[in-house]
């Protein structure tokens, strides 16, 4: 789960992750700078570095998701999760290198107009109002360590 710090801190929350409890990570905007046709092109706070460490083999897939939850007509609590198309695939070499993932983890691009296509324009930061909260999901296989790096710029 990421949360806001509007004071610019990049914090860990609470690092152990399970099923039923996820890790928290509190996290500044990331002012990304884009285009003016929307179109995401560099980084403006800071930026983000991951590397895949420990024995070779495995896999796995980060991805920024966006979530809302409400009430339906009926009386239900839904949550909504939107993961963005455009993720990190994570794979272990024989030399792992950091690789910048600031594009991956700090938006969510995802089918804003609802036309069944999506654009490289179609991108929200996180902490955009559009979802009420932000996480990265994490899908294993096989992978027991990611390295996550933060540098403001």
């Amino acid at each position: 789960m990421l949360q806001q710090n509007t004071e610019g801190v990049f914090n860990v929350i609470d690092y152990i992750a399970t099923r039923n409890d996820p890790a928290k990570f509190t996290l500044p905007a990331p002012e990304n700078v884009y285009d003016d046709e929307g179109n995401y092109v560099g980084p403006g706070a800071y930026r983000v570095f991951v590397r895949v460490v420990g024995k070779p083999g495995g896999s796995g897939k980060l991805s920024t998701c966006g979530e809302n939850t409400y009430i339906d007509i009926t009386g239900v609590t839904i949550t909504e999760t939107v993961c963005s198309m455009d993720y990190v695939t994570l794979t272990r070499t024989k030399t792992p290198k950091f690789t910048d993932v600031t594009r991956q983890l700090t938006t969510v691009r995802y089918d804003i107009n609802g036309d069944g296509t999506i654009a490289q324009n179609e991108r929200i930061d996180i902490f955009d109002a559009t979802f009420g909260n932000y996480l990265w999901a994490y899908d294993n296989a096989g992978l027991k360590n990611v390295q996550l790096r933060f540098y403001p710029l």
